[in-house]
């Protein structure tokens, strides 16, 4: 990833550089000091950064294969992997999450449904464990209040940290919200029904015992607390912006634009504020004003500015020396976030947008947070995904897309300019369109170039949805009379692949 933020770039190279030193046979947690162990709780929420970083799929594939050894014959998991030393048992259900993270990051990163169907009777296994103790406890989510061992760990703000019980619950939720969409992928249709009946269950307990219709909120209304139920997606698409606006009060209001997370949340934190139109308060969030405990913190303190890793602990330039790494990948899962900057994300209204094959986890990307520009490159099973954008020029954007064979995708445009407005969009040298757009969505009627399927305009998103098969593609959009005019002049360099 590149983009016009450097901040934004330094925060990229330390996440790739903390996770590549911790990529030694096992996801360790820190290569420098006596530890050096494979704690699932990283390694489970840096499943997908590694992904689009590293070509990782053997490697964690291996891991996969370590985890089910450990396993007990009650489905029990261990908290470290291979277990040696540490780990507390019975076990955070945060930290065995990795499992079905694991296998279900596969299948979405290479369509490999492989690690499924090697596991799923140990993944059945494991859920039914999880079960088993909700049973035990007295069979409804009002009485897991005390269940894990470290939930958000290591939050910037202790007092916002939510109770233990409550991200042990949301990770089981999710457990079983990717293990249901394991079985369904394969086939599995037995198996489907019992996780859909678990998962329908558990989600109604959950807003029973957690949501505060009144306020909005989800437990304490913290950062984790209410980003991790927004990542979910239990409710309709009103409730979901409802709650992701009161996030982003919370975020300004009561938080000072400053993070209070710890590593369970700051994985939702970014995306529940960017999936409902707060890219560029997410982005703000990310980079912080340098001088409260952060991202931004780690780079631009005056003691010991970090260059090239993450840090254990949001102030270790302050802190002692037991327990603080320079060098721990337990916060780099914001790079999923990096790369939605960059394009490829979820629900962006600019960028790429993933459709039919493309083996990625997201599906809209954009250009969002203020930035001029940005590129990105990612391997995947089928290929290498290139994608690049310029909007540093008033009137004029350039898009660069690369797509493997047997893909195909969806450039979404920004239109900056008034409604109806002329336009001009040429995929290299070639015209594909010149005209006027109006204040309706209707379909652009093109030249045809090889690779393009189709060209759309929503005037409600005011976006313009350009259809692609694999390839490339350097697509220049001019908006405005009077820069028609003058077309033709040198263009901005942008980033090819």
């Amino acid at each position: 990833i590149h983009t016009s933020d450097e901040t934004v770039n330094k925060i990229q190279r330390m996440v790739q550089g903390s996770i590549a030193s911790n990529l030694m046979s096992v996801p360790t947690d820190c290569p420098q000091r006596d530890e050096r162990l494979g704690w699932m709780g990283d390694a489970g929420l840096s499943s997908q950064v590694m992904s689009l970083n590293f070509d990782i799929s053997a490697f964690q594939k291996a891991y996969l294969d370590l985890i089910a050894d450990e396993q007990t014959p009650d489905g029990e998991l261990t908290e470290v992997v291979p277990y040696y030393r540490y780990g507390t048992l019975p076990p955070d259900p945060s930290w065995t999450n990795a499992f079905p993270t694991l296998i279900w990051t596969r299948m979405k990163f290479d369509n490999d449904m492989t690690p499924y169907t090697k596991h799923k009777n140990r993944l059945k296994l494991y859920l039914e464990h999880l079960y088993s103790i909700y049973q035990t406890k007295g069979g409804h989510l009002m009485y897991m209040e005390d269940w894990g061992n470290y939930g958000d760990w290591v939050p910037v703000a202790e007092d916002q940290k939510p109770k233990v019980g409550y991200t042990s619950v949301v990770s089981w939720i999710d457990s079983l919200m990717k293990s249901l969409d394991l079985a369904v992928q394969a086939r599995d249709l037995e198996n489907a029904v019992i996780y859909q009946r678990n998962a329908s269950r558990l989600v109604r307990e959950f807003v029973e015992t957690y949501y505060n219709p009144k306020t909005s909120l989800f437990e304490n209304g913290g950062q984790t607390a209410q980003s991790k139920a927004i990542e979910l997606g239990f409710f309709n698409k009103t409730m979901q912006q409802k709650l992701a606006d009161k996030l982003a009060n919370r975020v300004v209001d009561a938080d000072g634009l400053t993070l209070t997370s710890g590593i369970i949340g700051i994985k939702s934190i970014f995306t529940s504020l960017e999936s409902y139109g707060y890219g560029k308060l997410a982005l703000a969030l990310l980079k912080g004003d340098g001088s409260h405990p952060g991202y931004g913190y780690m780079i631009n303190n005056t003691q010991e500015p970090a260059t090239s890793n993450m840090w254990e602990l949001w102030e270790s330039d302050v802190k002692g020396p037991d327990m603080n790494s320079r060098n721990h990948h337990m916060f780099a899962s914001v790079g999923t976030f990096l790369y939605d900057v960059a394009g490829l994300s979820r629900t962006q209204k600019f960028g790429l947008v993933d459709s039919e094959k493309f083996p990625l986890p997201f599906v809209v990307g954009g250009c969002c947070g203020g930035l001029d520009f940005a590129s990105l490159r990612t391997k995947v099973s089928n290929g290498e995904i290139g994608f690049a954008w310029d909007l540093s020029l008033t009137n004029q954007s350039l898009f660069n897309v690369t797509l493997p064979t047997g893909s195909s995708a969806e450039v979404i445009v920004p239109v900056r300019g008034p409604v109806p407005s002329r336009i001009r969009i040429k995929e290299s040298d070639a015209l594909i369109f010149s005209g006027r757009l109006y204040s309706k969505k209707h379909l652009i009627k093109s030249a045809s170039v090889p690779g393009i399927k189709s060209i759309r305009y929503n005037s409600k998103e005011k976006t313009i949805r350009i259809q692609v098969k694999s390839g490339d593609f350097r697509f220049s959009i001019v908006e405005s009379e009077e820069s028609l005019k003058g077309f033709g002049g040198a263009r901005p360099q942008v980033e090819s692949f």
